[in-house]
């Protein structure tokens, strides 16, 4: 039925529009941080996996299975030997006749290593006239561990302080040792040493870069 104001020919109140409030969204500020520069590819300088005989005149240690859980492809290790002179057990990489390499802080040495028993300390020493030594971070016992070492952090104490290698320090002998105490032997895999340095020589050892 038709209002009474459109009959008689008035147009009909207009409707009114109520606006409604705009929803606004949150906003939601988050801190932007750079990511970090990706870690440069080190080179591989000398690296061995003991999977095959590696020369006999920088090993003696004997060569055996790894202790704990297989794995395809890296079966075998150093087993430590017990040094009476130094009671400690102990793995060494070593040449006598010429150094196995110079000192320099751009280089790393890795390694992994397995205690039968938990010890008070393990170290890494580079030997040579004088030694410089570093502790080991890790002596939990029954597992597979590593070791990354930066050289510049090796050092031996003497009056005044910590004294680091100076650069071109030959190096004749590395060796990864625990002391000598009832049940603990100690097992080495998978070492090298590293440079962030390139250089056209290429690598050498037994073992493609881990």
């Amino acid at each position: 039925m038709l209002s009474s104001a459109f009959l008689s020919g008035s147009p009909p109140a207009p409707i009114p529009i109520v606006a409604k409030a705009a929803t606004v969204a949150p906003v939601i500020v988050t801190e932007v941080r750079p990511a970090a520069p990706p870690e440069p590819v080190r080179r591989v300088v000398q690296a061995y996996d003991f999977e095959t005989p590696p020369p006999a005149e920088l090993f003696s240690n004997s060569i055996v299975p790894r202790p704990g859980a297989a794995e395809e492809g890296n079966r075998y290790c150093l087993k430590g030997d017990f040094s009476k002179e130094y009671d400690v057990q102990a793995v060494s990489w070593h040449n006598w006749q010429k150094p196995l390499f110079a000192f320099t802080e751009n280089e790393e040495l890795e390694f992994d290593y397995y205690l039968t028993k938990a010890a008070p300390w393990a170290n890494c020493s580079l030997t040579d006239a004088p030694n410089y030594g570093l502790l080991l971070e890790s002596h939990s016992p029954g597992k597979w561990l590593h070791a990354r070492l930066r050289l510049s952090d090796f050092s031996r104490t003497q009056v005044g302080g910590e004294i680091p290698p100076t650069s071109g320090t030959s190096v004749h002998c590395v060796v990864i040792q625990c002391p000598a105490i009832p049940g603990a032997e100690i097992y080495v895999d998978n070492l090298k040493l590293t440079s962030k340095d390139a250089d056209p020589r290429g690598s050498a050892g037994n073992s493609a870069p881990r």
